[in-house]
């Protein structure tokens, strides 16, 4: 069974960067709310390029856009349609 981009980034989020106050689900913020740091967020941008081709220029790297999971995929998304 294929993982969606969803699974995979939440999978990834919650095995290997240890979210401040437990699992993350797609909905849950991600910085704001303080459940990842600073190098938290380059970790996940580096998987997101390498892990699932998507790549995000240093402009696109801001809350609106990486505040969760679910807000990852849409704006990913997004920019395919572009």
């Amino acid at each position: 069974m294929t993982m969606t981009a969803t699974q995979q980034i939440l999978e990834f989020i919650n095995e290997n960067l240890a979210p401040r106050g437990g699992p993350v689900g797609d909905d849950d913020s991600l910085f704001s709310a303080g459940r990842l740091d600073s190098f938290g967020l380059l970790e996940l941008v580096n998987f997101v390029q390498k892990s699932l081709g998507w790549a995000l220029e240093d402009f696109e790297i801001i809350d609106n856009n990486l505040d969760s999971v679910a807000a990852i995929v849409a704006y990913a998304e997004e920019r395919e349609r572009s």
